[in-house]
């Protein structure tokens, strides 16, 4: 598969998008992906495909340049809502098989662990709450022994997973959590519906290293989303 699961052609993606949407729509109580998940590949969706209907290529000779730009910023936004849901959704999620993925037509994400290169240590988190339903949460290393303490990542991690629970009964381990993303740079900031304003969020943080290998959770930490 190429380095970006997604076609690059505009014929190409329009018939990839048609197969992941439907696979997604059919598997959603199987892959334990609540329906409120899709609201925004659905709007996006609901935009893209008029728009490429009236000025896909096999229109050249009817098409305006209003409808050509139209249909490439939906387009671009409809591509961004399906990464977005394929980091929180599909790429960690356990329910899926990696026969699945391929049928999907998204990369298999290496979770194996290995001997070599495994991150040893544990981070360190926390949380601040943004206006609009956003928490910034902030990853780095634990404080040395001296109590001093380094910011970003350790010498073998290259990214880090956030793993986010919303709501109560939050597990003890984040391996029970399917909202799982992976992140390079912190701090980032996750953004949640409005309508889950005043409810509990848990997060929990691991480093993953040079090659995939994934280091042991921290401890949950908890916050409320707000609004």
């Amino acid at each position: 598969m190429s380095k970006d699961y997604m076609p690059s052609t505009e014929e190409g993606f329009f018939e990839w998008q048609a197969n992941f949407t439907k696979k997604v729509t059919d598997n959603l109580a199987a892959w334990n992906i609540p329906p409120t998940a899709t609201e925004a590949l659905a709007k996006a969706k609901g935009i893209y495909d008029p728009a490429y209907d009236a000025a896909n290529l096999g229109k050249k000779s009817t098409r305006t340049p209003q409808q050509t730009q139209d249909k490439n910023d939906a387009t671009a936004a409809y591509q961004k809502a399906i990464r977005k849901f394929v980091r929180q959704w599909l790429a960690f999620n356990d329910a899926i098989t990696n026969g699945q993925k391929l049928a999907l037509g998204i990369r298999v994400t290496d979770v194996v662990r290995t001997a070599s290169g495994t991150p040893e240590s544990i981070p360190d988190h926390f949380c601040e709450p943004v206006n609009g339903s956003r928490i910034k949460v902030t990853v780095k290393q634990q404080p040395d022994e001296d109590g001093s303490s380094k910011r970003g990542k350790p010498d073998d991690a290259s990214a880090f997973d956030l793993a986010v629970w919303v709501g109560p009964g939050a597990p003890a381990s984040a391996d029970d959590c399917l909202d799982k993303r992976r992140f390079t740079r912190s701090p980032v900031t996750i953004d949640f519906d409005y309508a889950d304003a005043g409810k509990t969020v848990n997060f929990f943080a691991r480093w993953v290293g040079k090659n995939s290998q994934l280091g042991r959770w921290n401890r949950a930490i908890e916050e409320v989303i707000p609004k």
